[in-house]
């Protein structure tokens, strides 16, 4: 009792001093914190950076840029709308702060190179083809090309009707050194790489977005890939976090001033709490100035835990104030006696709650407890130090007309005092309760990993990837492989194209032919005998009587004659077709390979340096891009997929993997963080009770608390999902200080009810305000962040229920009566 004495005496006569000092230290933390606190919604920096799949993907990004691709699908029916949308958004793109930006590929030298793109067998067919001249000057001789025969007699039996079949297959391809980048047949793409991930980066592509769409009505513009949802997640998150912890602070402190029913207490409080988010602000900088899509919710959890504290810290000072009117500083020694102790057990096992999660081996969730356990204590400190200073300085606070705050809550004194009559009945009533939700919810509620799910409905992202769903039949998500060498690159790609689950692989080195030695000896005789080849003579003239006749004969030998049951006039028409159309479907395959050239095979260095450095990597790999035919953010699809992947290359890296990695980690972080939590907050309650006993009944209401709170999630068809699992670890420390708070009141005042004392009414008026912060999450778009607010405050009601009900009914029931 001598230090809270001491300590109040000060504060009596220096305590402007002490709130200028920490007023000081809170605005230099919040400044510190401006300059070197930053968020990255890169789920890379979630993983410790030794970790392997983190340093495979390092290599992806160090050999082919840190910062994603930016992929815009520009999508209409109409071809010349949509290539007049790609064209302009890639002209504006250019112009703002993005590189290798690309609607279209050229390639000079394309239409000269088509030789490498047919197979060797064909090669060889074209070469002997055009030595022996055979399409060309006996193409009409029995016995000729069977090939050409069947021609001739489509065009005889239809008498020249019949639509022309050329005897040599699909025409030669048109090769132009221009090729759009396309999804599919109504879809285009535009890539860029922005030169850094920054606010202007995001904001020269929204408006390049909004200029072409108004400018291109009907045409769709969709961003995907990578940095989209990273932009898209941390935006929404971003809001979500800060819009909610704004909320809660005020309607924590309306509902605080409510409790009090003046405003000069809450103010003070909202205060003190103020200065003690400042201080956590200077923690986060000092200890972990990288905020990530995990770390980022510190702040929501602190302000209902910094309430919870200057809230029962507030109703002690006004119960012992009105004990001792004349004497306010043997008042506010008493309060810090008594809230203040209890207030320290219950910040050190939440703040040991928090620390625990060090010991997970996810680095995101070690670096939340790190921040979040010295943030707890930072609200502690404000809440014996800025607060007792507020309430003394200049003079001491006075009591309200009615009195202490906690006269307000007098009325729930009778009503527990029914119920404290009849402790056996309410303590059945909570068996039953907790056999019923078991009963209900048999089955421990299952984990989302789909993490589309957590961005806001109407976001970016998610439009985007449903669109690409949609137009491509596959995901937008895709695995990066790395190979050592052109041919390994080549072989992977072909293993992989055979596995059932890859839909494509993607890489600008497979859109050029392997070229062989062979294969270059084959072109070499294709070029030399086309150049070599004599020009087509000229169509014949239409044949006379003598020579229909000896066509016949000629044609109409053999078991089906060609010619049986035709006129003359049919087979004169016949012969006129096959003759025009063979002489220009020659011409025109003649020509093409004419024009065809053997030198310089096509190659990498033909290609543009905005697909060269997308094929080739600064490290000399070479890069494939696999996409899945399965929508791989379920994580049962996405399992798979790695499954098959990983066979051919084990090494494989990427989003997903990352993802994947994140998500198993993170249901077992949590799991441990849980077990680690509990069992640390047991020791140190041991440590503050000096009783196992007494341990074991102060954690008690917790541990029912969250039996309730996962049975209902289970009964309610509620996941845990990557951002409302960290309510695990949050209502361990949380609820605690509940039951902390009773059980002294039990121990020092057996026989008193909660609520004739300040205990109850400031447990009941903490809990609710913690509740009505948290509830303040429902109001964001990010639906992870929704559904911590609708966990938590499930979790908080239930903790409410077995303090304030439960738990004392169990106390005065081992009294036995």
């Amino acid at each position: 009792m001598n230090i809270p004495c001491k300590w109040s005496g000060w504060l009596h006569r220096r305590g402007g001093w002490l709130l200028l000092g920490c007023l000081l230290s809170a605005l230099g933390c919040v400044a510190w914190a401006s300059t070197r606190v930053q968020f990255s919604a890169d789920r890379s920096s979630l993983l410790a950076s030794d970790h392997p799949a983190q340093v495979a993907f390092r290599r992806y990004r160090s050999a082919f840029g840190v910062v994603p691709e930016v992929v815009v699908l520009v999508h209409s029916d109409d071809r010349e709308l949509r290539d007049s949308a790609a064209a302009r958004l890639a002209d504006t793109l250019k112009r703002g702060p993005f590189s290798g930006v690309m609607a279209e590929a050229t390639l000079p030298l394309l239409p000269q190179q088509g030789l490498f793109f047919l197979p060797p067998e064909r090669l060889q067919e074209l070469a002997g083809q055009l030595r022996n001249q055979r399409q060309v000057s006996s193409w009409m001789r029995p016995g000729g090309d069977p090939r050409v025969l069947r021609c001739l007699r489509n065009c005889l039996e239809g008498g020249g009707r019949n639509p022309y079949q050329s005897p040599f297959g699909p025409p030669p391809p048109v090769l132009s050194e221009h090729f759009p980048l396309l999804l599919d047949g109504s879809t285009r793409l535009v890539v860029a790489r922005p030169q850094a991930d920054t606010a202007a980066a995001h904001q020269a592509l929204e408006t390049a977005l909004r200029e072409v769409g108004h400018s291109h009505p009907g045409v769709r513009l969709l961003p995907v890939g990578d940095w989209t949802i990273q932009r898209d997640d941390a935006q929404a998150t971003l809001r979500g976090a800060g819009g909610a912890t704004l909320l809660a602070i005020v309607l924590t402190h309306l509902f605080f001033r409510l409790a009090f029913g003046r405003a000069a207490p809450p103010r003070r409080a909202l205060l003190a709490l103020l200065v003690a988010l400042g201080w956590s602000c200077g923690w986060l900088a000092l200890v972990c100035p990288r905020l990530n899509l995990v770390t980022v919710n510190f702040a929501a959890a602190l302000v209902g835990l910094g309430m919870d504290f200057c809230l029962t810290f507030l109703f002690r000072w006004e119960e012992e104030r009105e004990r001792t009117p004349l004497d306010s500083q043997a008042a506010l020694a008493a309060a810090l006696s008594h809230s203040g102790h209890e207030n320290l057990l219950g910040a050190l096992a939440t703040a040991t709650a928090f620390f625990s999660l060090l010991g997970t081996g996810f680095q995101s969730i070690g670096e939340l407890g790190l921040i979040s356990g010295g943030g707890v204590l930072c609200c502690w400190l404000a809440s014996v130090t800025v607060l007792p200073a507020l309430l003394c300085w200049p003079r001491p606070l006075a009591l309200g007309v009615a009195g202490a705050a906690h006269q307000r809550w007098k009325w729930l004194a009778e009503w527990e005092t029914g119920w404290r009559n009849r402790p056996r009945p309410l303590v059945l009533a909570g068996v039953a309760v907790t056999a019923v939700l078991l009963l209900l919810g048999r089955q421990a509620p299952r984990f989302e990993g789909n993490l589309l799910l957590m961005l806001p409905r109407n976001s970016a992202a998610a439009r985007a990837d449903e669109a690409f769903h949609q137009w491509s039949h596959g995901c937008s998500l895709f695995l990066v492989s790395l190979a050592p060498s052109e041919a390994e690159a080549r072989a992977r790609a072909e293993q992989l194209r055979l596995l059932p689950g890859v839909a494509r692989v993607e890489s600008p080195l497979l859109a050029l032919p392997a070229v062989s030695s062979r294969q270059q000896a084959l072109v070499e005789r294709v070029v030399r005998e086309a150049q070599l080849a004599p020009p087509l003579p000229p169509v014949p003239p239409e044949a006379d009587g003598p020579t229909l006749l000896r066509l016949q004969r000629t044609l109409g030998a053999g078991s089906q004659p060609l010619t049986q049951g035709l006129s003359p006039g049919a087979i004169q028409a016949g012969l006129s077709q096959f003759n025009r159309e063979l002489h220009a479907d020659l011409e025109q395959r003649l020509a093409w390979l004419k024009r065809q050239r053997a030198r310089p095979a096509p190659d990498l260095s033909q290609l543009a340096p905005e697909l060269r450095a997308r094929a080739r990597g600064s490290d000399g790999s070479w890069l494939l891009k696999i996409y899945p035919k399965d929508d791989i953010w379920r994580p049962e699809a996405l399992q798979r997929f790695l499954q098959e992947v990983q066979r051919v290359d084990p090494q494989v890296t990427g989003l997903p993997v990352l993802t994947d990695l994140f998500l198993s980690s993170l249901q077992n972080s949590y799991l441990a963080a849980g077990r680690n939590a509990l069992l640390a907050i047991f020791c140190l309650l041991c440590l503050a009770f000096r009783s196992l006993r007494l341990a074991g009944l102060a954690l008690f209401p917790k541990l029912l608390a969250m039996l309730w709170t996962v049975s209902l999630m289970s009964c309610l068809g509620m996941p845990f999902n990557a951002v409302n699992a960290v309510s695990i670890p949050l209502t361990l420390g949380i609820g605690l200080v509940f039951s902390v708070h009773v059980l002294h009141r039990w121990l020092l005042h057996p026989q008193e009810p909660l609520f004739a004392g300040s205990t109850g009414a400031a447990v009941a008026a903490s809990g609710l305000s913690t509740l009505i912060g948290y509830a303040a999450l429902l109001t964001v778009s990010h639906r992870g962040m929704a559904s911590l607010g609708v966990v938590m405050s499930l979790g908080l009601i239930c903790n409410l229920v077995a303090a304030l009900v439960v738990f004392p009914a169990v106390l005065r029931w081992r009294r036995g009566g």
